[in-house]
């Protein structure tokens, strides 16, 4: 196939996909999923998660961090 071929194939990739996503955002808008309110309990799974997460202020919710999570220093207090 020559270049054209190609680039067409992506482009026609790229456009269901973008129909697909769509498709996902307007069946959320119906309301069928339900999401928590409240989280209770929090484990991050990457450093820069972990920095976003104490940012939040979501201190107390944090229940595990990665080996790598050394900052703030208060996450080197949490379980790993």
């Amino acid at each position: 196939m020559n270049k054209w071929w190609w680039l067409l194939l992506i482009i026609l990739c790229w456009a269901s996909a973008g129909l697909a996503l769509f498709g996902v955002k307007q069946s959320q808008n119906r309301g069928d999923i339900s999401l928590p309110s409240r989280v209770d309990r929090v484990v991050s799974t990457a450093p820069n998660l972990t920095e976003i997460l104490f940012a939040l202020g979501l201190n107390e919710e944090i229940v595990g961090v990665t080996l790598y999570s050394d900052y703030p220093p208060a996450a080197e207090k949490n379980p790993r």
